[in-house]
């Protein structure tokens, strides 16, 4: 139950960031890229994740996980479901005709994520 419950909130909090994130972009253009996924852009938005990932200890400095082992298949699990959330939210852009940003693809929005709990793995406590 704790995995469940510490997967829903790694993956509600990841989520929320890229949500917060992808609203800036929009209005500050597209930063990373074209928008498309490029390796370069995965990696430019793998970095940002390992720099908001860290800002992220400030507020929140425990693990929503106890247990090692599952915090390690934690690191594989919720920037995939987070990944696929952003991926469903842009195909919702798309049929809405709206401009996409980086994070509405999935290996953009993977990179972010997995920068994020990469960071959360290693410094929280």
């Amino acid at each position: 139950m704790e995995f469940l419950l510490g997967i829903i909130g790694d993956l509600l909090f990841s989520i929320a960031t890229e949500a917060i994130f992808e609203t800036l972009f929009r209005g500050l253009g597209r930063l990373l890229g074209n928008g498309s996924v490029t390796v370069l852009s995965a990696v430019g938005y793998f970095l940002f994740g390992l720099f908001i990932g860290t800002l992220t200890l400030i507020p929140l400095p425990h693990h929503f996980i106890h247990n090692r082992v599952l915090r390690v298949i934690n690191l594989v699990v919720t920037p995939t479901a987070s990944g696929g959330a952003m991926f469903f939210v842009g195909k919702f852009r798309v049929g809405r005709g709206e401009t996409l940003t980086g994070l509405d693809y999935f290996w953009n929005a993977f990179a972010f994520a997995l920068g994020m709990a990469a960071v959360r793995f290693t410094f929280a406590s």
